[in-house]
């Protein structure tokens, strides 16, 4: 699985602790640039027990599962209607107790071509991009941690632990959300980023904050502006980077409005 972090230069100390310590920083979801981060929808229902009309059923639990699919659709609706029901937004948090840093994120994107992402998120085509080589890491103990964004048109739903919701033969179905599936979802607004997150307990992080990525870094590529702009960061990347990890510029494509790989820099000592 190839990825890409995209990095301004205006930190350059960010670009050096990737680069040397060849490790990704992973922040808490407040931290990202989309203020709809970590909000889901959610049903809250009333914990109560279902009575049908009728005299001497007050005690019945739960509706009968009936033959009639139109009966049951009915017995729904009514059921519905009791209950009540009330339609909220939370935040990704309440799902672990309340503690925002126990979860954390670092995004990459599966698109080194398209322009929007280069003005975003390096700098107006003033950065890098590093291209990482994650594969095999996308699960730790069974569990999934490198997640592919999901892009929808409203925000995730689901419930809260506890709550319970009624299907349509009247049996009660339980099973919160997750926080993996409301932190790998995002509005439609963000398709163009092609993202995958690294979503992680802090646990397992170094430092709390750290993912390992070393061996990983396959190549680094510099945006159209960035050696004009940058021109003393750029030798001192191409002196501290490793030999066998090529260093390339990269040349905006007028046909297909796409930015493409240019040549690698030269003079330096790449492995076959």
């Amino acid at each position: 699985m190839i990825l890409y972090k995209y990095r301004s230069l205006t930190n350059f100390e960010r670009i050096l602790d990737i680069t040397l310590n060849q490790r990704l920083y992973c922040s808490t979801y407040d931290k990202l640039n989309d203020p709809f981060e970590g909000i889901f929808a959610t049903t809250l229902f009333p914990h109560r027990s279902y009575k049908p009309t009728g005299a001497g059923k007050e005690n019945v639990q739960m509706p009968p599962i009936v033959a009639s699919k139109r009966s049951a659709l009915m017995r729904l609706a009514k059921l519905r209607r009791r209950q009540n029901t009330t339609h909220t937004y939370k935040k990704v948090e309440e799902l672990f107790g309340g503690k925002i840093d126990e979860i954390k994120i670092c995004s990459l994107s599966s698109d080194l071509k398209d322009v929007r992402l280069w003005s975003y998120y390096a700098h107006g085509h003033r950065g890098v991009v590093f291209e990482i080589d994650l594969s095999g890491l996308e699960e730790r103990n069974g569990s999934k941690i490198i997640h592919p964004v999901i892009y929808s048109e409203k925000l995730p739903w689901g419930l809260l632990p506890g709550e319970k919701r009624i299907t349509l033969l009247g049996v009660e179905e339980s099973g919160p959300i997750k926080p993996q599936d409301v932190l790998s979802r995002k509005t439609k607004h963000w398709i163009f980023e092609s993202e995958y997150r690294i979503i992680h307990e802090s646990k397992y992080l170094a430092e709390g904050k750290y993912f390992d990525i070393k061996g990983r870094i396959k190549a680094i590529y510099l945006g159209t502006r960035t050696s004009d702009i940058y021109p003393n960061e750029v030798k001192l990347l191409n002196k501290i980077v490793p030999g066998e990890i090529p260093i390339y510029t990269t040349k905006i494509n007028e046909k297909t409005i796409e930015v493409e790989r240019g040549e690698s820099i030269p003079e330096r000592n790449i492995s076959p």
